[in-house]
């Protein structure tokens, strides 16, 4: 949905996915989703169209393949040079991984 929706436009995306990431036990409801994207202004038939297409598979398979590949189990990964840095983290994490690999 979310990439039928960048489609649109990528504002739409954006107001899509501050939304959506508040209501954390709809995400996984087509229905919900659909509601929320068309209050938002979405062409309904289009996001229709899109998801019927199934365009969105290539990308969604090219970030899965390179996920396993470097070993990425959820998100937020980050990569800092040779270093992954999995989960949400605090500022000081971030800083001591950087500042480490400056010296």
């Amino acid at each position: 949905l979310a990439f039928g929706l960048k489609e649109q436009s990528n504002e739409l995306f954006w107001k899509f996915e501050e939304i959506a990431f508040t209501i954390p036990n709809d995400l996984n409801d087509i229905n919900k989703m659909m509601v929320l994207a068309k209050t938002l202004g979405a062409d309904e038939k289009a996001l229709l169209d899109y998801i019927s297409s199934e365009k969105y598979k290539t990308e969604l398979l090219e970030d899965a393949d390179m996920a396993n590949k470097n070993n990425i189990a959820g998100t937020p990964t980050f990569f800092i040079n040779d270093e992954v840095v999995s989960g949400a983290q605090s500022f000081s994490i971030f800083k001591e991984i950087i500042d480490s690999k400056l010296k």
